[in-house]
């Protein structure tokens, strides 16, 4: 979707394009930012033999730059709702991303920020953990023998 109808969607009344503008580019500018134990994680996990997806509520134009970002090779795939036109926690997201991955839920671990798409992915019978660090991602994931 356009980052207008996204920003305006997300702040519930129609925006201009400069704001629009405005908005995206804080928030990509925010987003990019990976931190390296995050990065570490990711390599541990892919070197694992496990495969890696994103599931992102970002808008299109975010899915564009992250595509270009050298972290974003260690992902089998990138999936971005801005592309979608559905969003987590929807339970058709959910539905996407195993069809996607060619899994059943149980095959899969899922980390996110936000608690409403924990609940939703844990609804869609998926490992759903919030993520606070990836420190405690990389405890929970060498507990269920991931790592």
């Amino acid at each position: 979707m356009p980052d207008i109808d996204y920003w305006s969607a997300v702040a519930g009344k129609a925006l201009d394009e400069p704001t629009s503008a405005q908005l995206t580019k804080i928030d990509t500018t925010g987003w990019l930012t990976v931190e390296q134990s995050t990065l570490d994680l990711i390599a541990d996990i892919k070197a694992a033999g496990h495969g890696l997806a994103l599931l992102s509520n970002a808008p299109s134009a975010f899915g564009r730059l992250v595509e270009v970002e050298a972290w974003s090779t260690q992902f089998a795939h990138l999936i971005f709702s801005g592309d979608l036109k559905i969003a987590k926690p929807d339970p058709e997201m959910w539905a996407t991303l195993l069809e996607r991955l060619g899994a059943q839920p149980q095959d899969c671990v899922f980390f996110d920020d936000r608690q409403v798409n924990i609940d939703g992915a844990a609804a869609a019978g998926i490992d759903a953990q919030l993520w606070v660090s990836a420190a405690k991602a990389r405890e929970y994931l060498a507990a269920v023998g991931v790592l």
